[in-house]
């Protein structure tokens, strides 16, 4: 009773209001920071990553490879080194997983919706099962794809990717990069390890499953006999 009752005078007597109330926001606020910085930075450790740009590769091999988040801007530091990432994906080296160092949308064509999941989340093979791991949450997923509102398509089942007379098959975990400003393509196959760059590129892309279609040039999907345009801001999107 005699350290409340101490209390009670030393800190809510009414001069020491404003001090304690300003200690209390020093002290969220360095919470605050603590949390920020454990959700902004994702770290590596002993597994080697890769990503491919232009058709080539950039691999990323050190003991412990750091991600950090500054508003828009992503980077990964290696040893020495420090390169600005985009939204292409990130892949592991020694196992099948893939990171995403961007927020993207998640594609349900057959529903004709779209949600998101936050940047540092992972796909990766769970026995015979594509899913995705957005920090403690797993999704059990078929007949999706991921969006990053711009060029970027990350697919997780086997597709043809078409435009003109030409047919591309590539398997899960691949990803599809269409840039229509200066009309190249890039399309990375993940089972064979292979890249290719195409240049000059003047038809509409589409990327096709059994079950859904694409175009990736005008960035809409189709379903149900309808189709319907994806979303651009990706962050306004529900969470998944």
């Amino acid at each position: 009773m005699k350290i409340k009752s101490f209390f009670q005078k030393k800190v809510f007597k009414k001069k020491n209001i404003p001090y304690f109330l300003i200690f209390l926001v020093l002290i969220a606020g360095i919470v605050f920071l603590v949390f920020r910085k454990k959700v902004d930075e994702y770290v590596v450790e002993d597994h080697p990553l890769y990503q491919y740009f232009l058709g080539q590769r950039m691999d990323y091999e050190n003991s412990k490879i750091k991600l950090n988040k500054n508003g828009d801007i992503t980077t990964i530091s290696f040893g020495d080194y420090k390169v600005n990432l985009d939204s292409t994906p990130v892949y592991y080296g020694d196992e099948e997983k893939v990171l995403f160092p961007q927020t993207m949308a998640v594609i349900k064509p057959m529903q004709g919706k779209q949600f998101r999941i936050n940047y540092y989340s992972s796909a990766y093979k769970d026995l015979d099962t594509y899913v995705l791991k957005d920090g403690k949450k797993i999704y059990d997923l078929s007949n999706f794809f991921l969006f990053d509102g711009g060029d970027v398509y990350f697919i997780m089942e086997e597709s043809e990717i078409t435009y003109g007379d030409q047919k591309i098959t590539v398997g899960p975990l691949s990803f599809v990069n269409v840039n229509t400003f200066d009309h190249s393509i890039e399309i990375y196959n993940y089972k064979e390890d292979e890249s290719q760059y195409i240049e000059n590129v003047e038809d509409e892309v589409f990327i096709e499953t059994g079950t859904y279609r694409v175009n990736a040039s005008l960035d809409l999907f189709y379903f149900n006999d309808s189709s319907k345009l994806l979303m651009k801001d990706v962050s306004i999107l529900k969470h998944l």
